[in-house]
């Protein structure tokens, strides 16, 4: 039984014998006055997301550059960021992931570092990211000694990646490396693909978008600075520190007011940055329209000669784009 005051509170036209929320008028009846449905528009993202999270997260960065003072939703913005779990994966796999999600299994890198358990790996938000990629970089450092490796870098082993990233919401982080939990999680269930987001930074003042992980990174460091990290300590925390330091020119370098980070559906992103590619032949010669490289090379701080050749394959390959599309 519906109490009288409830339904006077919702309105006369609410279905009070459903259980669906969205059959009841909620909160537009206020007082003598009625706001009837033929005036109620939901509101979504421009992803077409009709959840208020998603609503307010973007609303948030449109607005954050203006001059309306969001000064009072940063706190839970920052909050927000940090329920994400991040995956990092080869670019090359999207097509696949887009197909399975993220299933348990154990991946090339895991054998590298010899790492025989079969789930879906991940950190827990930036600084479990930041942590984990600062004992890559150490455990790269140990292969530097032999010689084939020598004179490489950590991308050279990881390859052209980017960063996947999930809301924790529903996934048990079931790691037993105590206070590296956060840093090295996992999970025995799968991720599915409708909830997997690609990372992407970009440039406010350009609009110009990199997705490549070491860019992530970048912008996770200059966010997060190392005395953010309370709860690790003892190897790890050695680890960290010299991992800041060995980027630290980097950092110095990086203007953060000038980048944003955002993400992007997984299957927009295949479908935007990777099918239009392979339609057009590019990806044979590494040639992609928003390759990592070279739009890395374009929005990250790097000599003005790169910069200025980097960004002019971007206009080109823009102008090729248009003429695909018509």
């Amino acid at each position: 039984m519906v109490p009288q005051a409830v339904k006077w509170m919702y309105g006369e036209y609410s279905n009070f014998d459903s259980l669906i929320m969205e059959d009841w008028n909620m909160n537009t009846h206020i007082g003598k006055k009625i706001i009837s449905p033929d005036r109620i528009e939901m509101l979504t993202d421009s992803k077409g997301k009709d959840d208020a999270l998603s609503v307010i997260q973007e609303m948030y960065q449109n607005y954050k550059s203006s001059k309306i003072n969001l000064k009072e939703l940063d706190g839970f913005m920052n909050y927000v960021k940090e329920q994400y779990y991040y995956h990092h994966t080869e670019l090359s796999k999207l097509q696949s992931i887009l197909k399975t999600g993220l299933e348990p299994r154990n991946g090339e890198l895991s054998k590298v570092i010899k790492d025989k358990k079969t789930k879906v790996f991940f950190t827990e938000g930036m600084e479990g990211t930041i942590a984990l990629t600062s004992t890559f970089q150490q455990k790269f450092d140990y292969m530097k000694r032999i010689p084939e490796w020598k004179d490489k870098a950590l991308d050279d082993l990881l390859g052209e990646r980017v960063f996947l990233r999930f809301l924790s919401e529903g996934i048990d982080n079931e790691s037993d490396k105590g206070e590296f939990a956060f840093a090295d999680g996992w999970t025995s269930k799968a991720v599915e693909p409708e909830k997997l987001k690609v990372c992407l930074l970009r440039n406010i003042k350009t609009g110009e978008v990199s997705y490549k992980r070491d860019d992530i990174i970048k912008y996770m460091l200059k966010t997060n600075p190392i005395e953010n990290f309370k709860n690790i300590e003892g190897r790890h925390k050695e680890c960290l520190i010299k991992y800041y330091e060995m980027r630290s020119e980097e950092l110095s370098n990086f203007n953060l007011e000038d980048y944003e980070l955002e993400d992007m559906d997984l299957e927009r992103f295949c479908r935007k940055y990777i099918e239009k590619n392979e339609k057009k032949g590019e990806r044979s010669n590494k040639q992609n329209l928003f390759s990592p490289q070279e739009i890395g090379k374009a929005t990250i701080n790097v000599p003005t000669k790169e910069k200025n050749e980097a960004q002019k394959n971007i206009e080109k390959l823009q102008i090729d784009e248009k003429d695909v599309e018509r």
